[in-house]
């Protein structure tokens, strides 16, 4: 039997402490992410196009798309799923240090993350 070419993923497990307060480049990462704050807050901003799911708070409750160019903030035990190729950059609005965990499947010939040139990511006029 022929098989197909696959990628080959690889986990990608990360913890991350954010100093307060402290903004991080634009980037973005090739695979999807599962991003959960430990502890401190988290605030995260889509740019342009792309999408991320926030989790419901218990159930029933629904998830929440996260609607670009608008920040949305996470503290400890809140949770979002990050769509493999949105531009995005977080930031920690507090007054203490964040910890981010990030979980999940990177295709094995890709880094991690991606920064973005911001000279190519500006808009037209």
């Amino acid at each position: 039997m022929l098989r197909s070419p696959q990628t080959v993923k690889h986990p990608a497990l990360s913890r991350t402490l954010i100093a307060a307060p402290r903004w991080r480049t634009w980037r973005f990462h090739p695979g999807q992410l599962v991003v959960t704050v430990a502890s401190g807050t988290l605030g995260y901003t889509i740019l342009g196009e792309g999408q991320s799911m926030r989790a419901g708070a218990g159930t029933p409750t629904a998830a929440e798309v996260i609607a670009p160019d608008t920040e949305a903030t996470f503290g400890p035990g809140e949770w979002f799923v990050y769509e493999a190729g949105t531009v995005h950059m977080d930031r920690n609005p507090g007054n203490e240090p964040a910890v981010v965990l990030l979980t999940g499947l990177v295709a094995a010939d890709q880094p991690f993350l991606i920064p973005v040139d911001m000279a190519m990511a500006t808009p037209a006029a």
